[in-house]
């Protein structure tokens, strides 16, 4: 369960991180791979 939360948690930052760089560079594809990402992790 534990190594499952670590996951999860780091799936939440990395796509916080490209959510950002997607902002900064206006770049669509980063966005949707972060909304992609965010959406797998909460699942």
């Amino acid at each position: 369960m534990f190594f499952i939360l670590v996951i999860v948690i780091g799936l939440v930052a990395w796509a916080l991180h490209l959510m950002q760089e997607a902002v900064e560079s206006r770049e669509f594809s980063l966005m949707l791979a972060g909304f992609l990402v965010s959406a797998a992790a909460l699942r």
